[in-house]
């Protein structure tokens, strides 16, 4: 019975990259957010975006972020923090404030 050679190889490590946001900070514009938020994945995994904190109503749709900002009576800042993530444990995280001015009567 042939039990065939014995071999000793090398381990290699296969390691997964972390998705990158590539676009700049966003701004509103009136009241209404559109901020369509631009990833890469170098390894070629596709990535999904997912917001972690944000004021109510914030979501993205597709790779875009979307809001309708309420009237406000005093100036107000909004914390906002997203994530993009490729599913194979990669993840990076951006956040960023959204400033509002009162409305003018």
């Amino acid at each position: 019975m042939d039990k065939g050679i014995r071999m000793v190889t090398d381990l290699i490590l296969v390691q997964n990259t972390p998705p990158e946001i590539l676009s700049a900070l966003p701004s509103i514009e009136g009241r209404k957010l559109n901020y369509l938020v631009k990833t890469r994945d170098v390894d070629g995994d596709s990535v999904e975006l997912v917001v972690i904190s944000g004021p109510s109503g914030l979501k993205f749709k597709g790779d875009s972020l979307l809001w309708e900002a309420p009237e406000v009576k005093n100036d107000t800042t909004f914390s906002v923090e997203i994530l993009a993530k490729d599913g194979r444990g990669g993840k990076t995280r951006t956040s960023f404030n959204l400033h509002l001015g009162r409305m003018k009567e």
